[in-house]
């Protein structure tokens, strides 16, 4: 029987078969590296949305409750009795244009914190301690006493037997005056009053986001924050709204803010942009009202 004839791929043929293997190397690696490329884009934008819009979220939540004084209705109403100004109600929105980092603005905004404590005697005196029910306020705290008609602010000088005291001192850490402008009654609320910052700092050579509530150290809330910029919506004609947006350094009157124009910049974690040489960014804006100057208008 004559053999069978075996027959090898020609030169030409094993050339295109080489060349289409190529092909096809080259076109699942050029998917793979579109897929990945997707793939970094989709969680980059994730990513700065829940980072812009969380930096958004803490900021509202301060800046809405910036010169809120409990129960006090008019905060004209409400007396500074301590040496730390910087607790008067003139000074309830305050911050400093392009002065953090990246050229970044700061914002500083006060209020009172829930809930307030009661007091549990018929003051005297207007120089008499204020004695309470309980207390967790602590000595050189700046607090408000009110009976939700007349107000006045001081610094405790001491905080001692459930009681305060609130003598007079030439620094900080003590009062104009060691009287009150009133004698408050019985069931009169006390209620500290505190300073919000919120500003750019580097953690770890890293843009991130900080908070600082009083005294207290600042927190870093969130990472990869490199702007923030702040406007001001000045009511200068008193209608119900603001007419005109500025810096805080070109406001006029600061007690006549009612809103603030927020806008950030929020950049990836990764290198994605221009040849993997830059992070992607997100620029996220939102006007906050300051609800406790529009109610008082």
């Amino acid at each position: 029987m004559p053999g069978n004839k075996q027959h090898g791929f020609s030169l030409v043929e094993l050339m295109i078969a080489t060349a289409l293997s190529l092909l096809l190397i080259l076109l699942t690696t050029q998917f793979a590296l579109i897929s990945h490329r997707s793939f970094q884009m989709n969680n980059a934008h994730q990513e700065l949305a829940e980072s812009g819009w969380t930096a958004l979220h803490f900021l509202r939540q301060d800046i809405q409750q910036a010169d809120y004084w409990g129960c006090i209705g008019n905060r004209s109403t409400v007396y500074n009795g301590s040496n730390n100004s910087v607790y008067s109600p003139a000074f309830a929105i305050t911050g400093e244009d392009d002065s953090g980092i990246n050229r970044s603005d700061i914002i500083r905004i006060i209020r009172v914190t829930e809930p307030p404590v009661l007091t549990d005697q018929r003051m005297q005196y207007t120089e008499s301690p204020v004695k309470l029910r309980r207390t967790h306020f602590q000595r050189r705290q700046t607090v408000v006493i009110t009976n939700c008609v007349n107000s006045d602010i001081f610094t405790i000088t001491d905080a001692s037997g459930n009681q305060l005291g609130h003598a007079q001192s030439q620094d900080t850490r003590g009062n104009i005056s060691a009287h009150l402008q009133h004698a408050y009654p019985i069931d009169s609320r006390i209620y500290r009053v505190v300073r919000i910052t919120y500003e750019l700092r580097l953690s770890n050579g890293i843009p991130t986001l900080y908070r600082q509530h009083d005294t207290a150290r600042a927190q870093a809330l969130l990472e990869n924050i490199e702007q923030l910029q702040f406007l001001y919506g000045e009511n200068t004609d008193n209608t119900p709204r603001p007419e005109r947006y500025l810096p805080i350094s070109q406001i006029t009157d600061p007690t006549q803010i009612q809103s603030i124009q927020v806008t950030l910049t929020a950049r990836s974690n990764d290198r994605i942009q221009h040849n993997n040489t830059e992070p992607f960014r997100q620029s996220f804006s939102a006007v906050i009202p300051v609800f406790n100057r529009l109610q008082n208008e």
